[in-house]
């Protein structure tokens, strides 16, 4: 699931930023940028962001904003070296050597800075004070997005629902078709010979044994069934809507196989099949998206 959240967590002498982004992804992958100065923090980190994410490719960036009374310090040393390394080159070129302060003053190194000397007790306390009120606002955006995730894959449940419906009306005549022509090819090619009763019957039997889709539709609405009932208070429902929605498809597949000896009869069910199939892909990628 996407979203982004940010976050401050304040100490007066230190302060420390927390940025949160997240994307898709079908398990959890942590991406965590911290400053090396409080590196120690990252398996702290992690876990923290364990115990309330379950799925998703999250990029995490922790900032460090210490107010230090200490004021920068110049590098003679530094200054001197680059200063005589400008009178060789002037003399080289014979041109005047002028030394600029202010182009002198920018070049890295020339201020330096006493690296803050930080209190980890205080800076491990609002790192997670930060880190809990960005994943807090993330869980929010999130559930935002999920909740219409959840209502777009509740559309497709039903459209299956309406569709299984109509199959099982459909069903029965298209079967009661395809034995009025078995019946009538069979009595074309024996012309005025008699039909053999026990041999028709054979024929219906494995017509009807290789077009029966009861217990295919049974499954199928027992799956849309617990497609609604996880939508309502499963944890972890993406793992197991991606789950029904495999078992469906296996079923819809079946579906579509048994309305193959059917023939032009089948052409609704086949139809209506495609459509089951469709939905069902569809809520399988949606399903990729949901925690």
């Amino acid at each position: 699931m996407t979203g982004f959240s940010e976050a401050r967590a304040d100490d007066g002498d230190l302060a420390v930023r927390v940025a949160i982004r997240s994307v898709n992804h079908r398990s959890l992958d942590i991406k965590l940028k911290i400053p090396q100065e409080a590196a120690w923090l990252e398996t702290r980190v992690r876990r923290a962001i364990r115990q309330r994410v379950r799925r998703g490719s999250l990029y995490v960036t922790i900032e460090l904003d210490c107010r230090s009374d200490s004021a920068p310090r110049v590098d003679g040393a530094l200054i001197r070296s680059r200063v005589d390394a400008l009178r060789q080159i002037a003399r080289i070129c014979g041109v005047p050597a002028k030394p600029d302060p202010h182009q002198l003053m920018i070049l890295p190194g020339a201020l330096l800075q006493d690296e803050p000397d930080f209190d980890q007790k205080k800076l491990a306390g609002l790192a997670v004070e930060g880190l809990d009120r960005g994943l807090m606002i993330l869980d929010s955006v999130r559930a935002e997005e999920g909740q219409g995730l959840i209502e777009d894959i509740r559309g497709h449940a039903d459209a299956i629902a309406t569709d299984l419906d109509r199959l099982s009306e459909s069903l029965p005549a298209a079967l009661k078709a395809s034995r009025a022509r078995l019946r009538q090819r069979l009595a074309d090619l024996l012309g005025t010979a008699a039909v053999d009763p026990q041999r028709l019957a054979q024929e219906m039997a494995v017509l009807a044994s290789r077009s029966d889709a009861s217990e295919e539709l049974q499954r199928l609405r027992s799956h849309v069934a617990g497609l609604r009932r996880c939508m309502e208070n499963e944890l972890e429902v993406g793992k197991r809507i991606d789950f029904l929605a495999q078992e469906m498809n296996r079923e819809a597949n079946t579906l579509l196989s048994k309305a193959q000896p059917l023939g032009s009869s089948a052409l609704a069910i086949t139809e209506a099949g495609i459509r089951i199939r469709a939905a069902i892909e569809r809520i399988r990628e949606q399903a990729m998206n949901l925690e």
